[in-house]
């Protein structure tokens, strides 16, 4: 979005972009998206099945959130 002499940087349209890239658009907002002090192993859980769209949107996020306007 631009208005006479200045370009304004827009994070909010680039992750509603990316959530409906995704289809997550329907998806329920949480404040913590995990419990806190949970330690993870590579050995639990269940396998991704699609791992080049969680590639894409785990780089997705890491863009949006080095990628600051001042």
């Amino acid at each position: 979005m631009h208005s006479l002499k200045r370009i304004w940087l827009l994070q909010k349209q680039y992750a509603l972009n990316k959530l409906f890239e995704y289809g997550m658009t329907g998806c329920k907002l949480i404040s913590i998206p995990l419990e806190q002090n949970v330690k993870l192993c590579a050995d639990e859980g269940d396998p991704v099945e699609d791992t080049i769209m969680y590639r894409c949107i785990v780089e997705s996020l890491i863009y949006m959130t080095i990628t600051r306007p001042y």
